[in-house]
């Protein structure tokens, strides 16, 4: 019964706070409804004063403007005669034409300025004179228009909107007096309500205004077949709004029209605010269009008679309304919030309260029920609760604990247990409000040590701590054993590969630091897989134990070695100066490996191979990488004949791998069709006719882009791919010849083959293969170039290749010709039918005499044989003109054509045009070629000139111009002799540049350099008159008919 009864005490105390509880939050609710709901009153207050201030301010500034027109147009001498005389009706006619006429450039600037009604009546109200519609006129308005009739009858001004049978608006009328107050009639001034709202909507920017019509009242005055201009305004049919007007260039709205018709449509689609509208009072309301809230305003349009004729409505986005319904429903979740954790905050607290009792009992059970030692310790340190585990893990009884500092009784630090000076990091952790978990040693009641995890939480700074505690001894032992067996080896006691890469990493980190050097040794034993074979297994266990006692007797005690496994060791060595140091020391460790030992009675011996490596490196490596490194060196010493060390070479396995890197980017290149073929024809400078085109690998790289041969060939050389890519070449060169001649174009074809390639096994069948795929391509067409330096390395292997190529009828040219050995009898045992001139020597000929002998030379040398000779890189007409002249008719290069893809190749030989200098150009005999290599001569001699003038060289050509080869041609060619005329002028022209040369020459060594240049132009048109006519007399007295 007691427990019903404390259960009903406790509910009655929840129903009690959640009553309380609701009521405070409907009263809150309450009040902040009403808050609410004031504010946006005061919103929509503010906004139709807003608009009401607008209104008026338009009225105002209407009323004085055209208050200062009727001053000064209408109350004027001459306006006030002629309406005099309108009052007779024999002279009205006559008074309106002429008032007329003087009033339409009044008119004219009113209407400038928005009037839009400019009228004249007679004291009876009838029309005298309407500026804006002068062939109307004499209807009288008195019984229709409050504002004439009241301006006639009580002789003052009226003013404000009303309804017209033209125009409706905002009107003045001013009663028209003479100056003996005789009443004449009446003036009218109106602006049309559209330039009201451009008005209204200047003054007040972002709202969008409307002016409402009554409908009723409008209809009934209009002029009959004006009722077109207007239509039903969507919100309610009793109000008209104004058709769009071209000529007054607006229509009703803003332009915000848009927003303007929705809200329209929406007023007339809720009867509430329909009804609002209808009511025509003053009055705001909130409205959403779109998600976006509005004000919507309006204020009744009074006509002088004090009869409401139509509506300023004005639409006004307003955020603040959001604003406001943000911040009440913010409010309401806030407080509701507050409310709702009021209400659980004192429900939570009569629980605590009823459950704290239990929840103590509970506590003490638990403490007693653990399976850890717990003991509870207040702020002073003093023992104020354990439980039964904690007594049993120390040995002592509940009472010789509960009293006593832990840290004097039990605690053991850093030696003696009872010196209380001494600090306890528990405590230390506790008092400053932290955790505490690690391991400790407890002093048993028995002396006894024991190893424990340990676990203390601080309660508080005032109520102590409680620590939670287990015996780890024999755990700890158990990893110590395991900890061992994982990082020594069981044979030899020696560390093994997992302690040797954790000293490893320390000892590289100390060397980084101290900047002094280390080395790892990687030993292998030669010989003990024979010692195991011929002795067995146990032997060679004795014997790994031996060894490994020597070199722990070789080493310092600051080197580490360490069994890697099997019959190979590492070793560490540290803290030396130099390489010398590490020398002895490996040569003491080879000794004591090598020395016999005897094992059951046999004399056995072994010796080792020792690989280095250093540290620290150029490059920043880990401790594996060190330990492959000396692995390649030890593999390297074996194969240097066992017994000794060698040093890894870092920049040699630095370059090794850089060129494996490069060759693995054009493998890849080639995988992912990124090479490709251009093609450079060659031509005939004689005939024009186009002999063939060498093919030329591009790599169109992703990042770098079109990338030429010289660009990566280099980094491949002497490797197998280099072979592989000959092959894909090859097969891609067929193709193309192959498509050109489907096209109708046989075009043969050169390819270059790498010196590896051509000496493979399997070339000549390889080609042998391809060619069969193409059977239509004739194998003449396809020419095989290889480099004189390749083929001159097995003469004997390569003219094979070359014979089993032309039994396949392919030909086979000496590419690069005159860079090699150039041997004759090399050349005549290697079966090719093409010389292939290399381009250095084409690109320095015409300024250096020895490469345009060695042009001659090779020319002479093919012909002698019997072969075809071709330049490559034939960059300008002039050298064209130069190899026509020394016999060479076919070339490449340049001045003919650049290399281009596959596909431009019939296009650029249907356009293909040999230059006209070229066709005249006829082979030189002994004396013309005299004369060209005084030509070449003459160019190197000016060029050696301008270097000594510009400071480049030190010294100057000869000067004296009879001993240079030009001035010997001169006097003994006994063919310049004939030619008296072109001998004698060159003859002179050639003193005359070597007695400028002299003169310059000596201005410069005056230390007047800058004088000795200016005249560097004089000495090129020195030269090149000389060019000139040393050319013309070659071809006089040189040429060969062909």
């Amino acid at each position: 019964m007691s427990l019903q009864r404390a259960g009903l005490r406790r509910y009655r105390r929840y129903l009690a706070t959640w009553v309380v509880v609701i009521a405070v939050a409907v009263l809150v609710f309450m009040q902040l409804h009403r808050q609410h709901q004031a504010n946006i009153d005061s919103l929509l207050a503010q906004s139709l004063a807003a608009e009401r201030v607008s209104w008026q301010s338009v009225q105002s500034q209407h009323k004085n403007s055209v208050s200062t027109y009727f001053e000064q147009y209408v109350q004027q001498p001459e306006t006030l005669a002629l309406m005099r005389e309108a009052l007779r009706e024999s002279t009205r006619d006559a008074s309106r034409a002429r008032l007329l006429e003087l009033m339409q450039p009044a008119y004219r600037n009113m209407s400038a300025r928005g009037i839009g009604v400019f009228h004249f009546h007679l004291p009876d109200g009838e029309s005298l004179l309407r500026l804006h519609d002068p062939a109307r006129f004499g209807d009288n308005l008195m019984e229709v228009r409050d504002s004439i009739r009241l301006a006639n009858t009580r002789l003052e001004s009226v003013h404000g909107f009303e309804a017209g049978r033209l125009v409706t608006g905002y009107r003045s009328v001013f009663p028209v007096l003479d100056e003996d107050g005789t009443h004449l009639g009446s003036v009218e001034f109106s602006i049309p309500y559209p330039v009201l709202l451009e008005e209204l909507e200047q003054l007040a920017p972002g709202r969008m205004f409307q002016i409402l019509l009554d409908r009723a009242v409008q209809q009934e005055i209009l002029f009959a077949g004006l009722a077109d201009r207007f239509r039903p305004w969507p919100g309610s049919e009793q109000f008209l709004i104004r058709q769009p007007d071209p000529e007054e260039g607006r229509a009703q709205g803003n332009s915000s029209a848009a927003v303007t018709d929705r809200l329209n449509r929406l007023i007339g689609e809720m009867p509430a605010l329909r009804g609002a509208v209808e009511e025509r009072s003053a009055t705001a309301f909130r409205l959403s269009v779109g998600g976006e809230d509005f004000v919507l305003t309006q204020e009744p349009l009074v006509d002088p008679g004090g009869a409401v004729v139509g509506l300023l409505l004005s639409a006004t986005p307003e955020p603040a309304l959001t604003r406001l319904e943000h911040a009440f429903l913010l409010n309401l979740a806030l407080v509701g919030l507050a409310i709702l954790l009021l209400g659980l905050g004192a429900h939570y607290l009569i629980r605590v309260a009823s459950e704290k009792f239990a929840e103590r009992e509970r506590l003490h059970l638990i403490t007693r029920s653990l399976g850890q030692g717990m003991y509870a310790l207040d702020a002073q340190g003093v023992i104020t609760e354990v439980n039964p585990r904690a007594c049993k893990l120390l040995g002592f009884e509940p009472d010789e604990l509960v009293g006593q500092k832990a840290h004097q009784l039990f605690h053991v630090h850093l030696g003696e247990p009872r010196d209380d000076s001494l600090p306890c990091p528990i405590l230390s952790a506790t008092a400053r409000g932290e955790r505490f978990t690690g391991e400790q040693r407890f002093r048993r009641r028995d002396g006894l040590a024991v190893e424990v995890s340990v676990t203390s939480v601080p309660l508080s700074e005032q109520e102590g701590s409680v620590t939670l505690f287990d015996d780890i001894t024999r755990q700890k032992e158990n990893e110590r054993k395991l900890h061992h067996i994982a990082h020594y080896d069981a044979l030899t006691g020696l560390p093994n590969r997992v302690l040797l890469a954790d000293r490893l990493a320390l000892a590289m980190a100390r060397a980084r630091r101290s900047r002094s050097p280390l080395a790892l040794a990687f030993i292998d034993l030669d010989g003990f897989k024979t010692v195991n074979d011929t002795h067995g297994h146990d032997a060679g266990d004795r014997l790994l134990v031996q060894l490994a006692r020597r070199m722990q007797n070789c080493l310092r005690e600051t080197d580490t070695v360490a069994r890697l496994g099997g019959d190979e060791f590492a070793v560490v060595m540290t803290d030396m100066d130099d390489l010398a140091a590490y020398a002895k020391l490996l040569d003491r460790l080879l000794v004591a490996l090598a020395a016999a030992e005897m094992i059951d009675g046999h004399q056995v011996q072994v010796s080792a191979s020792i690989g280095v490596s250093l540290y620290p490196q150029a490059d920043d490596i880990d401790a594996d990488q060190l330990l492959r490194q000396a692995d390649q060196a030890m593999y390297e010493a074996k194969l240097a004949g066992k017994n000794r060390y060698r040093l890894f070479d870092v920049a040699r396995d630095s370059d090794l791998r850089g060129r494996h890197e490069h060759v693995e980017q054009v493998r890849r290149g080639m995988e992912q069709d990124e090479l490709t073929l251009y093609f450079q024809p060659k031509v005939n400078m004689r005939s024009g006719e186009v002999i063939g085109a060498e093919a030329l690998i591009r790599w169109q790289h992703p990042q770098r882009g079109l990338l030429s041969p010289a660009a990566f060939l280099p980094l491949i050389s002497r490797h197998s791919l280099e072979v592989d890519l000959g092959r894909w070449v090859l097969r891609r060169a067929l193709s193309h010849m192959n498509v050109w001649q489907r096209k109708g174009l046989k075009l043969p074809v050169s390819v270059n083959i790498a010196g590896d390639h051509i000496q493979h096994p399997d070339f000549v069948t390889e080609l042998a293969g391809l060619l069969r795929r193409y059977p239509e391509l004739d194998p003449s067409k396809l020419q095989l170039e290889v480099v004189e330096s390749t083929a001159l390395e097995d003469v004997g292997e390569v003219s094979d290749v070359i014979a089993g190529c032309a039994e396949l009828g392919v030909e086979v040219a000496l590419d690069d010709f005159g860079t090699g050995y150039s041997s004759l009898t090399y050349l005549k045992r290697l079966p090719v039918r093409v010389l292939k001139m290399d381009q250095s020597f084409v690109r320095d000929m015409l300024h250096d005499p020895d490469d345009l002998a060695i042009l001659d030379g090779v020319l002479n040398l093919a012909r002698a044989f019997g072969l075809h000779a071709i330049a490559e890189g034939v960059s300008s007409l002039q050298h064209g003109r130069v190899l026509l002249q020394l016999g060479c008719e076919a070339a490449q290069g340049f001045v003919i054509a650049r290399p281009m893809p596959a596909a431009g190749i019939p296009d650029w030989i249907g356009g293909w045009k040999l230059p006209p200098d070229w066709s005249q150009v006829k082979r030189l005999d002994a004396a013309g070629l005299e004369l060209l290599y005084a030509e070449v001569e003459q160019r190197a001699w000016v060029r050696d000139l301008t270097g000594y003038l510009k400071g480049v060289v030190t010294a100057p050509p000869p000067l004296v111009a009879s001993d240079s080869r030009l001035g010997r041609v001169l006097r003994s060619n006994p063919l310049v002799r004939q030619t008296e005329s072109l001998g004698e002028q060159l003859a002179r022209t050639h003193e005359r540049l070597h007695a400028l040369a002299a003169e310059m020459i000596r201005v410069r060594r005056e230390r007047d350099v800058h004088a000795a240049l200016v005249r560097l132009p004089e000495l090129e048109s020195t030269r090149e008159e000389l060019l000139g006519q040393l050319q013309r007399l070659t071809v006089a007295v040189g040429a060969q008919p062909f």
